[in-house]
């Protein structure tokens, strides 16, 4: 299907009567929605202010050179899942000051993914979970202004062919329970995980651990936190291919 896709709130939806979009096959190789032109007019898929609603076995994909992001997130939508979903292009974007519970499990993204969720009265985005995900991309996945993330069980490959701040999981300006779990990051020119301005609580530290992170050409530290406070580090396993004296793991 060669076309665009924007939903905003529907009438009705709600937690008992959620709306799912899927291919009949169960399989997200049968059906692409796409504009693989460089002036398309609009995301592929946007959402504004949606509720509820799950997306599964579809394929989503556009140009890189597009002047608009792959899918885009506004006016705070809620419980949106993203469940086997192939995603290829440009980027997915939120710019959106409070979605709540946005969910990508299953998923095959072959784009950067940047989340950026703003604050609304001291309130942040709340409870973006990404699990058993494959990133293929320069980026894997930026969060910045969120409260409550779950990281888990992905793999980051990052295409990254020349050391440009690229990193598998960045993650800014965030507070809550994190969790940073069970994820292979793999980049030759790309930092594992980087931690700016994070703060977490003594009674519930952000959680670092059983991750495999390798690489380290032109970058710092496998993983680095920046002004980032209460944080528990276990059971990771970080390997550098940068030789360099001021290069280090953690």
């Amino acid at each position: 299907y060669q076309e665009t896709l924007l939903l905003d709130s529907i009438k009705g939806a709600s937690a008992i009567n959620t709306i799912t979009i899927k291919s009949s096959s169960n399989n997200y190789n049968d059906v692409t929605i796409r504009d693989l032109t460089w002036y398309s007019s609009s995301p592929i898929l946007q959402l504004i202010g949606a509720d509820y609603i799950t997306f599964k076995h579809i394929s989503f994909e556009n140009s890189t050179s597009s002047s608009y992001p792959l899918v885009n997130f506004k006016s705070r939508c809620n419980y949106v899942t993203f469940d086997s979903v192939h995603f290829t292009g440009k980027q997915i974007t939120s710019t959106s000051d409070l979605d709540y519970k946005l969910n990508f499990n299953n998923c095959y993204i072959q784009t950067n993914m940047y989340l950026t969720g703003g604050v609304y009265n001291g309130i942040k985005e709340k409870g973006l979970s990404v699990t058993n995900c494959i990133f293929n991309a320069s980026d894997g996945l930026k969060i910045d202004y969120a409260d409550s993330v779950l990281i888990r069980g992905n793999r980051f490959i990052s295409s990254a062919v020349s050391a440009n701040n690229n990193y598998g999981i960045y993650i800014s300006n965030s507070s809550g329970y994190i969790d940073i779990l069970k994820n292979y990051i793999q980049g030759q020119y790309a930092s594992g995980i980087y931690l700016y301005y994070v703060t977490a609580t003594p009674v519930r530290p952000l959680l670092i651990a059983n991750n495999s992170i390798s690489g380290g050409v032109g970058t710092s530290e496998q993983i680095n936190c920046y002004n980032s406070s209460y944080i528990n580090i276990i059971y990771n396993s970080c390997r550098s291919i940068n030789t360099a004296i001021y290069h280090a793991p953690l």
